[in-house]
């Protein structure tokens, strides 16, 4: 096995340290097994090279936006399509409403679409359309779960172990500095596939709750599927209750696979 070299990579590193905050786009991206950035030069189907030629499989792949592997080749012409278009960004084509149509027959609940350009603004929207509904404030969430940078939202989905797994509501705890204090009095979070610790935050604040939104399946801390039943018993809590309920599905629907629509 060839050595691993990270020559190339420490020295755009430390450029881009000149530039953008720990040098990165994202601060996930300092890799806490390597010590730094892993910087790519190219994909090709299942493998990665990075700036100094090393070659890798694949794993993340892009946590899920590049599952079908790195140019693929009707990725490849779809994109050169709509490149040869234009930069058509601000207007509308017949390929929205294609789209749009293809997610209404798979996804049975769909009965509209509408886009958005981050999954961050899908949950800020489809909270504050739930408001709307019901005339209610409080969003209950899950440990764990991710749904978006937002402040209704930014809370409890990456605790340390010791603070999780109550019978009763847990924490709510900030997961950012620079969200308001009383942001926190609109956000309730229970742990998750735990229909006892549900049925008794449901309970403590249903004249309250205007939605419960949740990751069916637990992606941002692995890959938790819930018992069947307990999502069964969610929808109906719900229902009985007069609050909405949001699957924030960005990972659990298409990438794992299109029949978890």
């Amino acid at each position: 096995m060839s050595k691993i070299t990270a020559d190339k990579t420490l020295k755009i590193w430390e450029f881009a340290t000149q530039h953008l905050v720990a040098g990165v786009s994202a601060s996930t991206r300092v890799n806490k097994a390597l010590g730094r950035p892993f910087i790519a030069l190219h994909g090709e189907g299942s493998r990665l090279w990075d700036v100094d030629g090393n070659e890798l499989i694949d794993l993340c792949t892009s946590h899920g936006g590049s599952i079908l592997g790195h140019r693929h080749p009707k990725i490849v012409a779809a994109v050169e399509k709509a490149l040869e278009m234009g930069i058509l960004c601000s207007y509308e084509t017949e390929y929205q409403g294609r789209l749009a149509a293809k997610i209404c027959e798979m996804v049975p609940a769909a009965e509209l679409c509408r886009f958005t350009c981050s999954g961050t603004e899908a949950t800020m929207h489809a909270i504050r359309l739930a408001r709307t509904i019901t005339g209610k404030e409080k969003i209950l969430k899950f440990e764990g779960h991710f749904h978006g940078y937002h402040d209704y939202v930014h809370f409890t989905w990456g605790p340390s172990l010791d603070k999780l797994f109550s019978v009763d509501e847990s924490p709510t705890i900030p997961e950012s500095a620079g969200v308001p204090e009383g942001m926190t009095r609109y956000c309730v979070v229970a742990p998750f596939n735990n229909l006892i610790a549900l049925e008794k935050a449901i309970k403590n604040h249903k004249n309250e709750l205007a939605v419960v939104i949740c990751e069916p399946i637990n992606y941002n801390a692995g890959c938790i599927i819930p018992d069947r039943e307990y999502m069964q018993a969610m929808r109906q809590l719900c229902t009985d209750n007069g609050i909405l309920l949001i699957y924030d599905e960005v990972l659990s629907a298409f990438r794992m696979g299109t029949d978890c629509g």
